[in-house]
């Protein structure tokens, strides 16, 4: 459980596209809006569920998993992301 964040990171270049295939326990996944007026998404992420944010979502939103204690289920979630050496390559 991650708290809001976006995956900004040189390495991965600009507007990297993520992918994330979660299973197990149905979770709900939240994004919001960086700046401007006030806009939040939320959604949930069912077994087998695949999950795509490509273009500006890592400029722009925020997203998290929020913890949810209600859950007792085990979750497993595969991420994939595009990583650049550090020399831009």
């Amino acid at each position: 459980m991650c708290g809001w964040h976006s995956d900004a990171h040189p390495q991965l270049g600009r507007n990297p596209p993520v992918a994330s295939v979660s299973l197990g326990a149905v979770r709900v996944f939240e994004l919001r809006k960086k700046t401007g007026a006030p806009n939040f998404i939320r959604f949930p992420l069912f077994p087998g569920s695949l999950l795509l944010m490509e273009g500006a979502v890592q400029e722009d939103w925020l997203h998290c998993l929020p913890k949810d204690p209600a859950c007792k289920e085990e979750r497993v979630n595969l991420t994939f992301r595009i990583m650049y050496s550090g020399d831009g390559v």
